[in-house]
């Protein structure tokens, strides 16, 4: 519980002013709709998501400078089961989900002053987790109903970095030829996310969703093989790096809804 104590504190404490009051008046409006709303999830059980978007990245993720790790735009999957309870509707269950960051390989490039970098795969995150989720409805009518949902998970990702290859010429550098091969890793994540959903028939529908997901520091290895530049000591040098960074980003989705 302390873990879970902890990482819920960072992912407050990490927000800037606007996402706060975004969540403070996400918590208003359920508050609201609590008392309020007629919710057509009265009469559901489960709720299946299945979700497509864009993944922003944030802070050092995205930062292009020598401590950052060159992240771009990416892709960002998500599927989501939820089992609502008699509890104001209140839904516990789980989400499965993938999102894929490109690397700037000519970012790097140009800060690390190479002379030639071949990029083999981007940034691939796995995650999994746990969702508290509350569905409310806005407009309700007997063709369709406009509903709004706010969504807490937390849980874990793997974590597998780019792959690629830097060139120095022989008088840039004690090394000509280093390989960053990554090594998975396991971390923890927490994501706070809202957005809206369209169900026709009451059954079936779209949704539109905005997240946040933080990920607090953690580790992302790799094996760094180096070919040497000296006539006289040719051969190769291999370490293991271990980096310490944040991955944090902001996602837009769109997606199915299937409530019933």
């Amino acid at each position: 519980m302390e873990i879970l104590a902890d990482l819920l504190k960072f992912h407050i404490i990490s927000m800037n002013k606007p996402i706060k009051i975004s969540i403070f008046s996400i918590i208003f409006i359920l508050l609201f709709n609590l008392s309020f709303s007629q919710n057509i999830f009265n009469y559901k059980k489960k709720i299946i998501n299945l979700n497509f978007g864009c993944s922003f990245p944030l802070g050092q993720f995205k930062s292009d400078d020598s401590t950052g790790l060159f992240a771009k735009e990416g892709f960002d999957f998500d599927f989501n089961m939820i089992w609502l309870t008699k509890w104001y509707n209140l839904g516990i269950g789980f989400n499965i989900g993938y999102t894929n960051n490109v690397f700037s390989a000519e970012d790097f490039s140009y800060t690390f002053k190479t002379s030639n970098i071949s990029k083999k795969s981007n940034y691939n995150f796995i995650k999994f987790g746990v969702d508290l989720y509350y569905p409310f409805t806005i407009i309700s009518s007997e063709s369709f109903s406009f509903n709004g949902f706010g969504k807490i998970s937390i849980g874990a990702q793997y974590n597998i970095p780019p792959d690629f290859i830097i060139e120095y010429l022989p008088s840039q550098n004690i090394y000509t030829e280093i390989f960053y091969k990554p090594e998975m890793t396991i971390s923890l994540h927490s994501e706070v996310s809202g957005g809206f959903i369209l169900l026709f028939n009451k059954f079936i529908g779209i949704n539109f969703a905005a997240s946040y997901f933080v990920s607090p520091p953690h580790r992302l290895n790799y094996i760094i093989t180096a070919n040497t530049s000296y006539i006289d000591n040719e051969g190769a040098k291999e370490e293991k790096s271990k980096m310490v960074a944040s991955t944090n980003h902001v996602g837009l989705k769109a997606g199915i809804t299937i409530a019933f």
